[in-house]
């Protein structure tokens, strides 16, 4: 019985391997024809099923990225150097989106400081 149960398993996981390999090359291809919220979807859907790589988080701080979502690139990008942090590729486009942050600090208005000052 153990081994019935083990062998259905163990086909269930192939059988999912298959379906996140092609999840995740349906992502790539999404991504390189331009369609960055069906990228986002594919790879997103293997994370939600428990799938993690550099390559994966990689490719979703690129699709997020195209999407001008700077902060959750950022975020993916983080996760692929803390699975690989040698991936020279996550460190340069990591670099490039960081130029993109614009921290906003609210100045007070001119007026405001010369009536301060005047006071």
């Amino acid at each position: 019985m153990k081994a019935r149960v083990l062998f259905v398993l163990l086909l269930v996981s192939l059988g999912f391997a298959d379906q996140a390999d092609y999840l995740f090359q349906q992502g790539v291809q999404a991504y390189e024809s331009g369609d960055y919220e069906k990228a986002i979807e594919s790879f997103e859907t293997l994370l939600q099923h428990g799938q993690e790589s550099a390559a994966l988080y990689y490719n979703l701080g690129n699709a997020y990225y195209k999407t001008g979502h700077i902060a959750k690139s950022i975020i993916n990008y983080e996760r692929a150097l803390r699975i690989d942090p040698n991936d020279e590729d996550v460190v340069f486009n990591l670099q490039v989106v960081r130029l993109r942050v614009v921290d906003k600090i609210p100045t007070p208005e001119l007026d405001y400081v010369f009536k301060k000052w005047q006071s």
